[in-house]
């Protein structure tokens, strides 16, 4: 949440998105998740539809109530149509195969590359880019054409991610 209230100058106006964020953020994934289907892009989507916000909050403060939960909808909406459009007209291939790429081996004793080949595909991707081959958040935005934002949240579920998965196959003491 830092990330928005960064753009945020007023105190009343951080006030009122740190509450429209606990109010709509469930609300606002479900109804992105509804249209995209995949757990990943509706996370991208609320992201982009939270710095809209962010970017519209002095407008959005002076919307009665209920007219500022129907801007949020709408915003999320158009944020998640977007996204599907962007995929259907682009649709994105891995930027290489992690078996031929063999990330198990890139580690002594296999067992954190083995928590890595249980995350999402995109997850998978922004780690290795960053991690293995060393790119800038600048670089891998390119390569992946997203924003440079947009990495460092994939990166930030990434870690969250695999810090979860490490723990239930007991590699508490990895350090993610």
């Amino acid at each position: 949440m830092l990330i928005y209230l960064q753009l945020i100058s007023e105190p009343e106006n951080r006030e009122l998105f740190v509450q429209l964020y606990e109010k709509h953020r469930v609300a606002m994934y479900n109804r992105a998740n509804r249209i995209l289907h995949n757990k990943q892009d509706s996370e991208d989507a609320v992201h982009e539809a939270f710095l809209k916000i962010a970017e519209n909050i002095e407008k959005i403060s002076s919307l009665e109530r209920h007219k500022q939960d129907r801007y949020i909808v709408t915003i999320t909406e158009n944020k998640a149509i977007d996204a599907y459009r962007k995929k259907r007209a682009h649709p994105t291939e891995p930027l290489f195969d992690l078996a031929e790429y063999s990330v198990v081996d890139a580690y002594s004793d296999g067992d954190i590359a083995r928590c890595i080949l249980k995350l999402p595909h995109g997850y998978r991707e922004v780690l290795l880019l960053k991690f293995d081959l060393e790119l800038t958040n600048k670089e891998i935005s390119d390569a992946l054409s997203i924003s440079q934002a947009l990495v460092r949240k994939r990166l930030q579920r990434a870690r969250t991610e695999l810090r979860m998965i490490c723990k239930m196959e007991g590699l508490d003491d990895a350090t993610i």
